[in-house]
């Protein structure tokens, strides 16, 4: 599948620094995880899902192989179908991470087979890992253990105001990711669904969340 040109370079570059800042945790978080101790031993595996998103997947997803490739502990492929992944797709990773969703109204992909969704399911239970990465979770708001597993998403209630400066909090609850504390711009406002690891709050004239 021939991937479309990459649009607007001044919101690429935004989002460029943004990935760098969310792949810098998701590493810090997985050096961190007993349960891939196996990093030790070889690289983690992960399948990047990719092939439709409401921003530019097409040069998002390249960026994050390279920033993963380049930390040295990582082997990365990449599906742009990833409806079409089973079970034994999944056995031969240890992450998946989704830079996917079914948000916006140019997708051709709607909905995941229930096969799918069952392989989807028992790899996270199996122990292997989930990361998504900005709107890779805007997806199947009826679809309740997926929900369960992002955290939160995006949908028709939510959103950001235009990109600008605030500060992420943590909160109380302890989680590698919150070693990543810095300033970032704008975007995450999510329905959260579990106890959430930082707070913040768009700037209600920036056109808050």
């Amino acid at each position: 599948m021939k991937s479309p040109a990459p649009k607007c370079p001044g919101f690429a570059a935004r989002h460029t620094l943004q990935l760098l800042l969310g792949v810098w945790c998701f590493l810090v978080a997985l050096g961190m995880s007993a349960s891939l101790a196996v990093a030790a031993e070889r690289p983690v595996r992960v399948l990047i899902l990719s092939g439709q998103n409401n921003h530019d997947w097409a040069m998002t997803t390249p960026e994050l192989k390279r920033i993963l490739i380049e930390g040295g502990r990582f082997t990365v492929e990449v599906t742009e179908t990833p409806e079409r992944c089973t079970a034994e797709t999944f056995s031969h990773y240890d992450v998946l991470l989704s830079n996917w969703n079914t948000f916006g109204k140019n997708v051709t992909v709607r909905e995941w087979p229930q096969e799918m969704r069952e392989a989807f399911l028992g790899f996270v239970r199996k122990g292997g890992g989930l990361v998504v990465v900005h709107a890779g979770g805007a997806s199947f708001q009826e679809w309740a253990d997926y929900q369960k597993l992002i955290g939160g998403t995006w949908g028709p209630k939510t959103g950001h105001g235009v990109p600008h400066s605030f500060v992420v909090k943590p909160t109380p609850v302890v989680n590698p990711i919150t070693l990543c504390e810095r300033r970032r711009e704008h975007r995450l406002f999510l329905a959260v669904t579990k106890s959430p690891v930082v707070k913040a709050e768009d700037r209600p004239a920036r056109g808050r969340s």
